[in-house]
């Protein structure tokens, strides 16, 4: 891996562990947006623990297996994926009442520990192999990041039309073409070469949110509904300001 395994990277990842994993386990925060949604069908009864572990895991372990892990076997770094997914199924394992938040806190610090020396085991024997394959493992997870590109363009069409959407959908794919041809230049003696992923991610998401501003403006009851709807949801992050800033500050 690109970094060094000492005390602080132990300490750190047991840390993120931990801490991510009671936030889960807390229904203070997740990172998985799929799984987010679902938590007003768990706080209204609809949903009870298990069927939303039973989500959680659905949703997160195949991007941890497919996309996580071969990504950051390919870069020699632990993207953050890889941990804050897993800590979300812990998270959701256990049951939010009583002791057992610190059990799955506990848990999660030991998950973090374990995916820090479990990668570098990885890499290191992949690294004595005759045939050096890791940086096409990276490939595995291409197509899960060309669909976060697509997804502002799907976003437009929801709230502006198909039209609009599609208009978006075809300037996001020119300009990953554009920066895949001409995104390599020089200043003096630095090379730079733009990520074309990141730069139609980066259009696309400037495209989403300047629709959203426009068409926000001529709907000023739905914003306010909406406010209304998250309310408790914002009330919920205030009260847990301190936990989410220390959890921020270690990520």
């Amino acid at each position: 891996m690109l970094f060094e395994i000492n005390l602080l990277t132990i300490i750190v990842m047991a840390d993120l562990g931990g801490i991510s994993t009671y936030l889960a386990n807390q229904n203070i925060a997740v990172f998985h947006d799929g799984l987010r949604p679902l938590y007003s069908q768990y706080f209204s009864g609809a949903m009870d623990r298990r069927a939303l572990f039973a989500t959680s895991f659905a949703l997160s372990f195949g991007l941890v297996i497919g996309f996580g892990i071969p990504t950051s076997i390919a870069g020699k770094i632990i993207i953050v994926h890889t941990i804050l997914l897993g800590c979300d199924i812990l998270g959701t394992l256990f049951s939010d009442s009583g002791n057992r938040k610190w059990i799955a806190t506990a848990v999660g610090a030991l998950f973090g520990i374990l995916l820090l020396f479990g990668m570098q085991a990885i890499t290191d024997i992949f690294s004595v192999l005759p045939i050096d394959f890791t940086g096409n493992l990276g490939n595995v997870g291409s197509l899960i990041i060309v669909s976060f590109s697509v997804f502002p363009a799907i976003a437009v069409g929801y709230q502006a039309g198909l039209a609009k959407g599609a208009i978006v959908l075809a300037l996001t794919m020119i300009i990953k073409q554009f920066t895949a041809l001409y995104g390599r230049f020089s200043f003096g003696t630095v090379q730079v070469a733009l990520n074309a992923d990141g730069m139609a991610l980066l259009f696309g998401i400037v495209a989403m949110v300047f629709v959203a501003a426009r068409y926000g403006k001529k709907s000023s009851e739905g914003t306010a509904s909406a406010f209304a709807v998250f309310g408790k949801n914002i009330e919920r992050i205030r009260k847990n300001i301190v936990v989410l800033s220390i959890a921020g500050g270690i990520v």
